[in-house]
């Protein structure tokens, strides 16, 4: 970066400092220091802007977004390596990449920092649409997906910046808001299309003139910022809601355990994916830093606020009374875990037809493992 002074220790005038958007990173003693004072979880957000990338005068990358997010979970998996380094070998550091919740919560007890992988990006997978054609498959986001779970990445933004192939943005406003407005039109042909609305919306736009926008609607027919990024005055929502192919990405996320992250969707895109979590019961949702309309957030304090006091009042009880968690214990094995899974089960569709080969592998399995174990029990 030829404007930035990359020497960091010890003005570390450029590097690193929290009022860049280019250079977010952190020198791992400030990370030892928050885990020192107590820090059990830190979330690492892999980030990139194809955008912003090509239109910067010097790069040390491909401006592929998923070349760059390649590249910060190496850079990750470095400074845990690093750490490790610094403290005795391999696995003995206190920075520890968690990639399940079991990990996290190993980690934690063990008094490390459990370091959970999110990536936020506006094309995921390669994932942009182009004057409303997708530039991406379902083969693309089973193959990103993959990829990105041997990263230990456990949490995506399937919105980011600019609309893509899964549904559209949640608008900035102000002066910067017209600046990714026009990054928005470099990456998919066209400025974001919005239509007044009132209660729960997206961002205002600073280039706003309710005459001009009247014209262009009654002479096109199309909604605002379609011919030019000139918006009504008032609440607007993206237009754009969610795709077939977010909500293939949505039900991928929910089967492999993923936190979705609702910030930076639109109002109408966020809407459409809480209707599918709440449909499924899935409490894998998140808005990290609240990049969401005050309406959106609630719906999601309404799943998350009832679990946290349920967790909560279980925690105090156990603290006062110390009691035998044995026989519920054996109770949520025996009973809870079944049940969850055949409910889990019962909730999708069932064709038998499709099932045969799962049904006879079941079979074989049981039926086998009898055979085999029958002399061994006959013998004792």
């Amino acid at each position: 970066d030829p404007f930035m002074d990359p020497k960091g220790w010890p003005t570390f005038k450029d590097w690193p400092t929290p009022t860049t958007l280019l250079h977010e990173q952190a020198y791992f003693r400030g990370i030892q220091r928050a885990w020192e004072s107590g820090e059990r979880v830190h979330n690492a957000l892999l980030v990139a802007n194809r955008v912003i990338c090509e239109v910067y005068p010097d790069k040390v990358t491909s401006c592929n977004e998923m070349d760059q997010l390649r590249l910060q979970a190496q850079y990750l998996r470095d400074m845990e390596s690093y750490i490790d380094a610094q403290s005795g070998g391999p696995g003995k550091g206190w920075f520890r990449i968690a990639a399940t919740p079991e990990d996290v919560r190993a980690i934690a007890a063990q008094g490390k920092l459990a370091v959970i992988v999110g990536a936020e990006n506006s094309e995921l997978f390669g994932c942009r649409e182009i004057n409303d054609v997708a530039q991406c498959t379902t083969a693309d986001i089973d193959a990103g997906l993959d990829e990105l779970e041997s990263y230990g990445v456990s949490g995506l933004y399937p919105v980011h910046k600019f609309d893509n192939a899964f549904g559209g943005t949640r608008f900035d406003s102000g002066a910067q808001g017209a600046a990714v407005n026009v990054g928005n039109r470099i990456s998919t042909g066209h400025f974001w299309q919005a239509e007044s609305c009132e209660g729960a919306a997206d961002n205002e736009q600073p280039l706003r003139s309710d005459a001009i926008a009247a014209v262009l609607k009654t002479t096109t027919g199309l909604p605002a910022g379609t011919v030019a990024p000139i918006y009504p005055t008032g609440g607007l929502c993206n237009v754009r809601g969610l795709t077939d192919l977010g909500a293939y990405l949505i039900n991928q996320m929910m089967d492999r355990g993923m936190v979705i992250n609702i910030d930076h969707m639109g109002i109408k895109t966020a809407n459409a994916v809480l209707d599918m979590t709440e449909a499924a019961g899935y409490p894998g949702v998140a808005t990290t830093h609240s990049w969401s309309d005050g309406t959106v957030i609630a719906r999601i304090a309404d799943v998350i606020v009832p679990v946290f006091f349920i967790v909560l009042i279980g925690y105090l009880y156990a603290r006062r009374k110390a009691p035998d968690m044995g026989s519920f214990n054996r109770i949520a094995l025996d009973v809870l875990a079944p049940l969850l899974v055949y409910s889990a089960l019962a909730a999708k569709d069932f064709q038998i037809t499709a099932q045969w080969p799962l049904l006879i592998g079941g079979t074989v399995l049981i039926l086998g493992s009898g055979l085999l174990g029958w002399p061994l029990a006959k013998l004792t």
